[in-house]
């Protein structure tokens, strides 16, 4: 994820993105997320546990991304076995997968390009690209890591 260091402006900053982020509807309580999409609270509980809606914390609180509850012209099916795709990727960067308008995707988001349908597969790919990046980098700091602890430099 993302890793902003000491930075307290830029902190500050991220969190006042998200606040407003929450106040345009851009993500839900757990309350309105389960009546936009139209099911129980052990329905969410299923969806969350199958990878097919993912939450994030906002100050404190949990939050649905709204993109996740309708989405017009869109098959949930479709977007549900994305979301199931980006499940190993922290939240942020989930909802980043999603939202995000990538070249790659021809200037569209994969919410975007799965309204089309022949974007299901460009978004497939997109998605497990996404995946496996976050793990190659992963893979890198981790040897990183083990190199420097082997290195002590006197």
């Amino acid at each position: 994820m993302f890793e902003f260091g000491n930075d307290p402006d830029l902190s500050r900053s991220v969190r006042w993105q998200r606040q407003r982020a929450v106040a345009r509807g851009e993500f839900l309580s757990a309350a309105a997320f389960r009546r936009q999409r139209g099911v129980s609270r052990e329905g969410l509980r299923r969806l969350m546990h199958q990878g097919d809606v993912f939450d994030v914390a906002i100050a404190g609180k949990r939050y649905y991304p709204a993109m996740l509850a309708s989405v017009r012209g869109v098959r949930l099916s479709r977007l549900n076995r994305i979301c199931r795709q980006l499940a190993p990727l922290p939240t942020w960067l989930r909802y980043d997968a999603l939202s995000t308008c990538r070249e790659t995707l021809g200037g569209k988001s994969v919410v975007q390009v799965l309204r089309r349908g022949a974007g299901y597969r460009r978004a497939r790919w997109y998605a497990g690209r996404a995946v496996a990046v976050e793990e190659e980098e992963a893979l890198v700091t981790a040897r990183l890591r083990s190199v420097a602890r082997t290195f002590v430099v006197y």
